[in-house]
């Protein structure tokens, strides 16, 4: 239970917007309802949003991290990272990003072709239970 808490308090600190800001134009509200049927049957499903321009049109794109439990039980989490290019109606996916591992995804910077993006990940010593160690994943939007 001490690991909730302090996993809470760093998502508070971390992304101090509300759930409900953090969606809260419609094109944001049906970004949200694509990312739920790309997941499919889950549970426990926590997503968590990033809003910038990776391709210089001066539209807002999203990054988006999902994570959820299988929903026909396990004690496993999964994570699933998608990609969107903004367009004037809306949202377009673009891919499914591989290769993203960690919790915690924070200080999002958009640039003209790539996305950085910092993650908590295991460090050499570290139990599955407990990284400590940070991750700076550069993440190409080509």
């Amino acid at each position: 239970m001490r690991i909730i808490s302090i996993l809470v308090a760093q998502s508070i600190l971390l992304f101090p917007l509300t759930a409900q800001a953090q969606w809260n134009s419609p094109a944001r509200k049906s970004l949200k309802s694509i990312v739920y049927k790309k997941i499919g049957k889950a549970s426990d499903i926590e997503v968590i949003p990033f809003f910038g321009d990776h391709n210089g049109d001066g539209v807002e794109d999203a990054l988006i991290f999902s994570y959820y439990s299988d929903k026909d039980g396990g004690n496993s989490t999964s994570l699933d990272v998608f990609l969107f290019d903004g367009k004037p109606g809306g949202f377009t996916f673009k891919r499914r990003v591989a290769d993203i591992y960690g919790s915690s995804p924070r200080a999002a910077v958009f640039s003209n072709g790539s996305i950085k993006v910092t993650l908590t990940t295991l460090g050499p010593d570290d139990p599955r239970c407990c990284p400590t160690s940070q991750k700076t994943y550069t993440i190409p939007t080509r």
